[in-house]
């Protein structure tokens, strides 16, 4: 679909022209209607509700803890196009509408957290975060390499070797490097090939 403009001329806008302006929580920009995109959430000649995320009121708290595993809502000129940033928008969007609590879950105690925290961290993964959201109870990263590297929090919790390794796999997909010496041994070898077996 053709994408939003912030301004367009007179005779361009409803009822005679086939743009209609959102409204400010949605951006305010004009968007232009067709047969195809008209239908929003709510009603006709609103396709801001679809394809556009609604503005959170800039002074609405965030629950507790949500900033810190899902950081700040994305904005554009960390974008280099608008489909980029309205996916994570709507994403970031979801993951607020859809959280519960920051977290540990009841069967898992300070202790335990603390020894996945040093296990985590000496792989290079950051402290795990556990939250409950859309999901269920789940862990991310923040501070991984990985954006939204996440994982069920019983995984997390009692098969951390095996996150570990997943982890470093999507590193590899990513095109980042593991170091040889920390390595995961459950990670396959063909992940992190050796520099001649890539030249043969």
């Amino acid at each position: 679909m053709s994408k939003p403009l912030a301004t367009v001329p007179e005779h361009w806008k409803a009822p005679f022209g086939p743009y209609r302006q959102a409204p400010a929580d949605y951006g305010g920009e004009w968007w232009y209607v067709n047969p195809f995109n008209s239908k929003g959430t709510t009603g006709n000649n609103s396709p801001w509700e679809r394809f556009a995320p609604k503005n959170q009121p800039e002074d609405a708290p965030l629950p507790d803890g949500f900033e810190a595993i899902f950081g700040k809502r994305p904005e554009f000129k960390d974008f280099t196009d608008r489909t980029a940033w309205t996916t994570a928008r709507n994403h970031w969007d979801q993951n607020l509408k859809q959280f519960k609590a920051a977290g540990l879950p009841l069967w898992l105690g300070q202790e335990q957290k603390a020894e996945l925290d040093t296990l985590y961290q000496s792989w290079d993964m950051g402290k795990p975060h556990f939250y409950g959201g859309r999901y269920g109870e789940m862990v991310r990263w923040p501070n991984s390499e990985v954006q939204d590297f996440e994982q069920a929090a019983h995984f997390a919790a009692f098969y951390p070797h095996h996150v570990i390794a997943i982890y470093q796999a999507e590193l590899a997909e990513h095109g980042l490097e593991v170091p040889v010496g920390k390595r995961h041994p459950f990670v396959p070898p063909h992940v992190f090939p050796e520099p001649d077996e890539d030249a043969a």
